[in-house]
């Protein structure tokens, strides 16, 4: 199982403190923490214990900025980091699988489908976007759609995602008290049947929106290699050089303690491993996918995009 605490903290600045302590009083810890509208600046040290943290500050300008917080153990890579868009992109590895979390914020700009796509990591099976979108849609809960409502639609479309959103809203508004929904958790299609998605409790923390709680059940895979692949790995095509550099640097990062189990740290070695074994030896077409039904193809794909497209219609008109 995989935990993915999503927030929008409305500044770690004012409610960080308040946070923590909420964290600390969880009887199961959330293994990654997306927050946007961190509100931190580059000077501003924000650490939660037992976690590590990739951060894209709002330099210039006050509000925004997104946090992403991982737990300790958990073997990470940075993908990337918005310069002019505000998000942070991990790769992790829970149990030999990898997921890609796409923490992002929009501050109520216009969203272009272009843009969205361009961003990172988009191009593996197992991806996690959480964030504000600031985007309205009948399709997850919101009284209209609007014109980021259809870009995200479309985004869903075009990269065979599902919104785990439950129709409950997600944000009030202290002023008037009115509730709306403007944070998303969309998963690609192939781990949506695995994940469960609810408002973790009704209380903003301070914030002006409610914590949100992703759990994903995990299946282990053996050797890096999920179960009904066969991974074909090119060794005369690798980096060694690389290979060797990233992979010493993951192992000489694991702690070895007396009180640490043997197959917690076996499981680290194997995961420093993987992650230089993906990034630097690459991996041929022979690795095969047993596929529900032979006959699914690109033709079969398009048309489920141009129905679920023509379901949406119906139900707005």
């Amino acid at each position: 199982m995989i935990l993915i605490l999503q927030w929008n903290a409305r500044s770690l600045v004012a409610n960080g403190l308040e946070f923590k302590s909420v964290i600390n009083e969880l009887e199961s810890k959330p293994d990654l923490i997306c927050i946007q509208e961190s509100w931190l600046k580059p000077r501003f040290d924000f650490v939660l214990k037992g976690y590590v943290s990739e951060r894209r500050d709002r330099e210039e300008g006050n509000g925004g900025g997104c946090i992403t917080l991982i737990k300790e153990g958990i073997q990470y890579r940075t993908l990337g980091k918005g310069v002019i868009k505000e998000y942070v992109i991990v790769e992790v590895w829970v149990n030999g699988i990898n997921y890609v979390i796409i923490n992002y914020y929009n501050p109520c700009k216009k969203l272009l489908l272009n843009e969205l796509e361009q961003i990172e990591g988009q191009n593996e099976d197992r991806v996690i976007w959480c964030g504000d979108f600031n985007a309205q849609s009948t399709l997850w809960g919101g009284l209209v759609t609007d014109c980021n409502g259809l870009v995200v639609e479309d985004l869903i479309d075009r990269r065979n995602l599902v919104c785990l959103n439950d129709g409950n809203n997600t944000r009030v508004n202290v002023a008037t008290g009115k509730e709306s929904v403007l944070d998303l958790t969309m998963v690609s299609d192939a781990i949506a049947g695995s994940a469960e998605w609810e408002i973790m409790r009704q209380d903003t923390i301070g914030s002006d929106h409610y914590p949100i709680m992703i759990s994903i059940r995990v299946n282990a895979r053996r050797n890096g290699v999920s179960k009904g692949s066969i991974c074909n790995w090119k060794y005369d095509k690798a980096s060694w050089e690389e290979f060797t550099r990233l992979s010493e640097e993951g192992l000489n990062n694991i702690i070895v303690e007396s009180d640490r189990s043997v197959e917690m740290i076996s499981e680290e070695i194997v995961q420093a491993i993987l992650i230089a074994a993906n990034k630097y030896i690459p991996k041929g077409r022979g690795g095969r996918k047993n596929k529900i039904v032979p006959w699914w193809n690109e033709e079969c794909k398009n048309a489920i995009r141009k129905k679920s497209k023509a379901f949406r219609r119906v139900r707005k008109t």
